[in-house]
């Protein structure tokens, strides 16, 4: 089997850093997202809240027609509290899923980084074995000149 060049494989370990580092970047817009998502949900829930404590007053005081208007406001709101709901669970879908992109993206690149990391190690010990070989190769022959 023919062994992949350092280079290379520096190379590779380099575009997993890139790879790592784009999946952390879509973790974090997600996670943005979700958090837009949830605040747009509680303000509508807070909206939802008011406009059912001003149509339970208006229960008390007003007419019944008024009354019929605040009830279809509420459901309008109640509709937009759902809406919220449903994208709010998109959103930490999604940021689960990049989530476990970005540490799949992590292992990848964490393996790349070690195996450019050994093949240099295993480079730099055959330059050192070579080194060494050429040193006692003169050694002897300068022994033998003697």
């Amino acid at each position: 089997m023919r062994r992949p060049n350092t280079n290379t494989l520096i190379e590779i370990a380099q575009i997993r850093n890139l790879q790592r580092l784009a999946s952390e970047t879509r973790a974090l817009r997600a996670a943005a997202e979700l958090h837009m998502k949830n605040a747009a949900l509680e303000a509508h829930e807070r909206e939802r809240t008011a406009i059912e404590q001003s149509w339970q007053e208006s229960l008390r005081i007003m007419s019944p027609e008024i009354t019929v208007l605040w009830s279809l406001d509420l459901q309008r709101q109640e509709g937009r509290v759902r809406g919220a709901e449903s994208d709010a669970k998109a959103a930490e879908e999604d940021v689960g899923r990049r989530t476990l992109e970005t540490h799949i993206a992590t292992a990848r690149h964490d393996m790349a980084h070690s195996l450019a990391r050994r093949a240099r190690r295993g480079d730099l010990e055959r330059r050192d074995e070579i080194a060494l070989q050429s040193a006692l190769d003169r050694h002897i022959a300068k022994g033998r000149e003697e």
